[in-house]
C-alpha cells in the first residue's frame, strides 16, 4: 500500500510527457516571427531543396555523357541512344529545377522589398502622426495669440523708450544750454580787457605819429626867430 501510493505521487508530480514536449517546441523567438519572415525562411528551405535536386541532376547529366561515349566507341548505337534520351530528360529537369529556384529568388525579393514598403509607410504614418499631436499641442491659432501679446509687449516697451527718451533728451539740452552760458560768460571777461588794451594802444599811436609829423614844423617856426 505504501509504496502504491508513493507511485501515485510521484505520478501527479511529473508533468505529462506531452506536456513536456509542448513546452520544449515553444520558442519565443520563433513565436516572434511573423508571417512574412516564415515565407521567406520556407522559401529559403525550398530553394536549398532545389539546390541539391539540380547538383544530383547535373551529376547524372555528367554519367549519361559518359556513357554515350563509351556506347559509341564501343560502337553500341542503340544504347548510345537510349543514354541520349535520358541525357535529354534530365536537361529538361534541370533546367525546370534552375527556373524554380529563379522564381523562388524573386518571390523573396519581391516580399522583403514589400516588407520595406510597408516599414517606410508605417514611419511615414507614426511621423505623421507625431507631426498632427506636436501640431494638437501648439496651434496656430496659438502662434497668432503669442505673436500679438508679443507684438504688444513690443510696441509697449518701444513707448516707454520714447517717453523716457523724451525726458532724459529734454534733461540734456537744459544741461547744454547751461554750459554754453558758462562758457559764453567766460568768454566775454577777456575779450573785455584785450578790447580796452587795444584802444589805448591805438590812441597811443596815434597821439605819437601827429607829435612826429609836428615837431619839424615847430623846429622851422623857431630858425627864424633865432636868426
Amino acid at each position: 500500500m505504501g509504496g502504491l501510493c508513493i507511485k501515485q505521487n510521484n505520478q501527479t508530480n511529473d508533468p505529462p510527457k506531452q506536456d513536456r514536449r509542448s513546452l520544449q517546441y515553444k520558442d519565443p523567438a520563433k513565436s516572434r516571427v511573423n508571417e512574412q519572415d516564415k515565407a521567406i525562411l520556407d522559401i529559403k528551405a525550398r530553394m536549398k531543396k532545389l539546390k541539391t535536386y539540380t547538383d544530383k541532376l547535373e551529376l547524372q547529366v555528367g554519367q549519361q555523357k559518359e556513357k554515350i561515349q563509351e556506347f559509341l566507341k564501343e560502337k553500341n548505337k542503340q544504347r548510345a541512344l537510349i543514354a541520349l534520351k535520358h541525357k535529354k530528360f534530365l536537361d529538361k529537369q534541370v533546367e525546370k529545377s534552375l527556373g524554380a529556384q529563379t522564381l523562388l529568388q524573386q518571390t523573396m525579393q519581391n516580399i522583403e522589398s514589400a516588407q520595406m514598403d510597408v516599414e517606410v509607410y508605417e514611419a511615414l504614418k507614426t511621423g505623421d502622426q507625431v507631426i498632427s499631436d506636436l501640431q494638437k499641442q501648439a496651434s496656430l491659432e496659438d502662434f497668432e495669440e503669442l505673436y500679438e501679446k508679443h507684438q504688444e509687449n513690443l510696441d509697449r516697451q518701444k513707448m516707454e523708450q520714447e517717453l523716457f527718451g523724451q525726458v532724459l533728451n529734454d534733461e540734456d539740452l537744459e544741461d547744454e544750454l547751461a554750459a554754453l552760458d558758462v562758457q559764453i560768460m567766460e568768454e566775454a571777461l577777456p575779450d573785455a580787457g584785450t578790447g580796452a588794451l587795444n584802444e589805448s594802444e591805438n590812441a597811443y599811436s596815434k597821439q605819437s605819429q601827429q607829435e612826429e609829423y609836428l615837431q619839424p614844423q615847430k623846429q622851422r617856426q623857431m630858425q627864424p626867430q633865432l636868426a
